[in-house]
């Protein structure tokens, strides 16, 4: 006998800081509520490389270089949980 977890709930990930639209001149400190246990994923088509963070006490922070170029910057944080479900916000 066996059981098994059905699990079709993404992680809650949510950015709290710093507020959208803040102007800065290479980068800023992404900073949010997350799942505990599972790591933070920091990418988007505004960074410059992608990064990993941990979520350490259902919080995170994660220091962003933007990606070259003036403009808007869209930065993104996910998670994914083990049964490969994944919660983001951007």
């Amino acid at each position: 006998n066996r059981n098994f977890v059905l699990d079709n709930s993404a992680p809650a990930i949510l950015i709290t800081g710093p507020a959208a639209n803040t102007s800065a001149q290479s980068g800023l400190t992404v900073v949010g509520t997350c799942t505990a246990g599972l790591p933070v994923e920091i990418s988007g088509a505004g960074v410059s490389a992608p990064s990993t963070t941990a979520c350490a006490g259902g919080n995170f922070s994660a220091p962003v270089t933007f990606s070259n170029g003036d403009g808007v910057k869209n930065i993104v944080a996910s998670q994914t949980d083990a049964a490969g479900n994944t919660g983001s916000d951007n």
